[in-house]
């Protein structure tokens, strides 16, 4: 029985890096898309300062993954979703 906790555990640990992980990648991607977007936007330069801006807004959330990713852990490792699902 343990080893089945322990299983579900290790899935739901892992799905919860590899879907912050996903979030990370994303965010990254579309700041070097709205970052490369502003450099060829250089004949209008209100064009350029909106992507400037619309990419540094795309990273304000970054460093709250790590936050929620390290709670999402922590629920896990205490067994509260497991204790939530007896009832």
């Amino acid at each position: 029985m343990p080893d089945s906790i322990e299983k579900k555990r290790r899935t739901k640990r892992r799905g919860a890096v590899l879907g912050a992980l996903f979030l990370l990648a994303a965010q990254l991607a579309s700041a070097a898309i709205l970052i490369w977007g502003a450099s060829l936007a250089s004949e209008y330069r209100w064009l350029q300062i909106t992507l400037w801006v619309l990419a540094v807004l795309s990273l304000v959330p970054l460093p709250f993954v790590g936050i929620v990713l390290k709670q999402r852990l922590n629920e896990i490792k205490g067994g509260e979703s497991d204790a939530a699902a007896q009832y």
